[in-house]
């Protein structure tokens, strides 16, 4: 979102530069279009970047409410071996719980 903020900033300076340049004026000078494509995308950027960020942000939140479970004293990272034994088996079976 930072990154998002810093491009709309420079996306408004560049709109500013602009209108200085073009008194107010529809119709501005062909000079001015690489000044114009640069505020354009930019702006575009902003956009995207602000978006994406905010949507991150949300998602970030949501997990962290839904998804935290309280620790249990009771709850550890376990792991066990079952013997296996058959007809045309024999071995160890490990499984474990975290």
């Amino acid at each position: 979102m930072v990154s998002g903020l810093v491009t709309g900033k420079l996306a408004l300076s560049k709109a500013n530069q602009l209108e200085d340049n073009c008194d107010g004026q529809t119709d501005c000078d062909v000079s001015n279009k690489d000044l114009y494509n640069s505020a354009e995308s930019l702006a575009t950027a902003t956009n995207v970047l602000l978006a994406t960020g905010s949507a991150l942000a949300i998602t970030g939140i949501v997990l962290a409410l839904v998804g935290h479970r309280k620790s249990n004293a009771n709850e550890k990272l376990a792991v066990h071996t079952t013997p296996l034994i058959g007809q045309s088996l024999l071995g160890v079976g490990i499984h474990g719980s975290f």
